[in-house]
């Protein structure tokens, strides 16, 4: 059983933000049994403007492992990143994009949550690696 983060930064997404975290859900649910206890979805507003704080906090009341963390003001990405890894508590994380600007939707990730970009594999005390 995979423990799993996935962190998904976030400045004024409003126009994919939801389709977005839907999307993911609905694939997370599918492919692990214990969908709930091994996947929390770490969503990083980073100083947005346009309602997408908002729209995240409506996200959170409908999933209950989906985990809003606020940036004020705008810290950037790669602080928002970090930011997510440190606030994770699952053994694996994984960065999205609601512009899919990562490779392929959801990177091949299998059951295991192998595949595609893994920002850190605790168990393996690695880092940012393609695995």
């Amino acid at each position: 059983m995979v423990k799993l983060s996935v962190i998904i930064p976030a400045y004024n997404e409003v126009p994919c933000l939801a389709t977005s975290v839907h999307e993911l859900m609905q694939y997370l649910k599918a492919r692990y049994d214990s969908f709930a206890k091994e996947t929390e979805i770490i969503l990083v507003i980073d100083g947005a403007t346009d309602g997408t704080l908002e729209m995240a906090l409506q996200l959170a009341q409908a999933y209950p492992n989906l985990q809003v963390i606020v940036n004020l003001p705008n810290k950037g990405k790669g602080f928002s990143v970090r930011r997510g890894m440190v606030g994770s508590t699952r053994s694996k994380m994984r960065l999205y994009g609601c512009r899919s600007q990562y490779p392929s939707k959801y990177a091949g990730w299998d059951a295991q949550g192998a595949g595609g970009l893994l920002l850190c594999d605790r168990l393996k005390k690695s880092f940012l690696f393609q695995d």
